[in-house]
C-alpha cells in the first residue's frame, strides 16, 4: 500500500507549473508572431519605397522623352513650314518667268 500512495504521489501532476509553461509558450509564441509581422511589414515598406523611387525615375525619363519628342516635331513642322513657303516662292519664280538664279532657301533648310 505505501508503494501505492507512493507511486500516485509521483504521478500527481502540478497544474500551476504546466499552466505557467503553457502561457509562457503562448506569450512567446505572440511574441515572434508580431517581430515577424513587424518584419514583414518593414520588408514590404522597403520594397514600395523602391517602386517609388524607381517610377519616379521613370517618370523624369519619360517627361525628358516627350519633351525631347516634342522638340523634335517643333523643329520638323518649321522645317515644313520653310519648305512650303521656299516651294512657293519657286514657283512663283518660275510663274512669272523671272530668269535664274531661283531664289535663294531659307536658312537652315536641307536641300
Amino acid at each position: 500500500m505505501i508503494l501505492a500512495e507512493a507511486a500516485q504521489d509521483a504521478v500527481q501532476i502540478e497544474w500551476g507549473a504546466v499552466i505557467i509553461a503553457f502561457i509562457s509558450a503562448a506569450v512567446s509564441a505572440v511574441g515572434a508572431f508580431l517581430v515577424a509581422r513587424g518584419k514583414r511589414r518593414e520588408d514590404t515598406q522597403t520594397l514600395v519605397d523602391q517602386l517609388q523611387e524607381e517610377r519616379a525615375l521613370y517618370v523624369g525619363l519619360l517627361r525628358e522623352e516627350r519633351e525631347m519628342n516634342e522638340r523634335r516635331l517643333d523643329r520638323m513642322w518649321d522645317d515644313k513650314a520653310a519648305s512650303r513657303q521656299h516651294v512657293a516662292e519657286l514657283r512663283a519664280h518660275i510663274y512669272n518667268e523671272l530668269p535664274p538664279p531661283p531664289p535663294a532657301p531659307p536658312a537652315g533648310y536641307i536641300e
